[in-house]
């Protein structure tokens, strides 16, 4: 999704979190990468605001009230969330990394505590299941 970001808004500030060392991107579309688990990040920053958060095949790695704990924070530091997450899709930790495995399945019932603008859900052709996309409203300036 970054490099989609970077394609129509080639100005704006793009920042990656990777707790993986092995999985760090390199270069665009990011200006800066955090080396860091997310949730750790989220939970001890709070001095932060942007306009858009994007959640592509993230939040399923994480415990699900961890899940809820980062989009509550989210929905209040960021004007809008992106959030795409596959259903019902099982996966083990793989290439030695153990984040990779998939430990929550969020449906939409569980997402209706947030102020959703727009849901979908399609098949994903290159990755062979369905995924979820949501986009969410946060704080309104």
């Amino acid at each position: 999704m970054g490099r989609f970001v970077r394609r129509v808004a080639p100005s704006c500030e793009i920042t990656g979190f990777e707790v993986f060392e092995a999985n760090v991107p390199r270069g665009a579309p990011y200006n800066r990468i955090e080396k860091v688990d997310f949730y750790d990040w989220v939970s001890q920053n709070r001095d932060w605001s942007v306009d858009v958060v994007i959640f592509g095949d993230v939040l399923e790695h994480f415990m699900r009230s961890q899940v809820f704990d980062i989009l509550d924070i989210c929905t209040a530091r960021s004007k809008w969330i992106i959030v795409k997450i596959p259903i019902l899709f099982h996966q083990n930790s793989f290439g030695g990394n153990p984040h990779e495995a998939h430990v929550a399945e969020i449906a939409l019932d569980d997402m209706k505590r947030y102020d959703i603008r727009n849901y979908a859900k399609k098949w994903d052709r290159d990755q062979s299941f369905f995924m979820t996309y949501y986009l969410i409203r946060g704080r309104q300036e």
